[in-house]
């Protein structure tokens, strides 16, 4: 770890992405191996990978966010900071149409649901985290 702290005995690590920009993701431990793992675990899924079609619902529990491929730094950022919780795509120029992503910043499946969500303005990290 980073850092860790003489009590109570938790350990603070920081994880990057390559899409997510320069400020990391916080995770800890409290010299438990096993859930750091698994923290790793979600961390290291494919994440900003490139969406070209409709979300399908899937069984899995995770939320999807979709960004629009012009999505500010902001967004970018909050969305790599909510990588625990849900996988986030970014939606190619043609497909935006098709996602319904013309009118809004971003959309959300989240997991174990049908209904897709738009986010149309407003805090973007709270609707994140609503939708996660």
């Amino acid at each position: 770890g980073l850092k860790c702290a003489p009590t109570p005995r938790e350990c603070h690590y920081y994880v990057f992405s390559q899409a997510g920009g320069l400020a990391p993701v916080p995770i800890r431990g409290r010299h438990d191996e096993a859930v750091l793992l698994e923290n790793l675990k979600l961390l290291a899924r494919p994440q900003f990978f490139e969406v070209s079609g409709p979300l399908e619902p899937r069984s899995s529990m995770r939320s999807r966010v979709v960004l629009r491929n012009d999505a500010s730094e902001i967004e970018r950022q909050a969305a790599h900071q909510q990588r625990l919780r849900l996988d986030v795509g970014m939606a190619k120029a043609e497909a935006q149409d098709v996602l319904g992503l013309a009118q809004s910043r971003a959309m959300a499946l989240r997991g174990g649901e049908e209904e897709l969500r738009y986010f149309n303005g407003g805090n973007f990290t709270v609707w994140l985290q609503n939708v996660a």
